[in-house]
């Protein structure tokens, strides 16, 4: 395929313009995620512990960020297999979500937001997308 043309977004996380709709699950187990680490940070403040002390939040945010990185890649590795895009055309960068927390999508903007970023640039270094 000459050129594709690619919607990012949380429900699915992919979409193309051929109709492809890649993630369709992860805004649930996003906010699988978010109920977790909610949890958590409620019962530190309560307790009035610093997150950065609290080993189940550490290792929650740890899990999530391998969770963002790996479905990322993932679906960005499938696509590219389906398609063989000489060009890829993304159209938007918006991680945002009504449903999550201020917390999550603080985090989905940054972190998912890297992610793809460094998954295009090595996409690029690859293929030459």
């Amino acid at each position: 395929t000459e050129r594709l043309a690619v919607d990012i977004g949380l429900s699915p996380l992919i979409a193309t313009d051929r109709g492809d709709l890649l993630g369709r699950g992860f805004l649930r187990l996003l906010a699988a995620y978010d109920t977790e680490i909610q949890t958590i940070a409620k019962r530190a403040q309560r307790e009035g512990r610093k997150l950065s002390q609290v080993p189940e939040y550490r290792e929650a945010m740890g899990r999530l960020r391998g969770f963002l990185k790996n479905e990322v890649n993932r679906l960005l590795n499938r696509l590219v297999a389906l398609h063989a895009p000489a060009v890829l055309v993304v159209e938007r960068l918006d991680l945002r979500s009504p449903e999550l927390s201020r917390r999550m999508n603080r985090l989905l903007s940054n972190f998912g937001r890297r992610y793809l970023k460094e998954k295009l640039a090595r996409l690029g270094e690859l293929y030459g997308i």
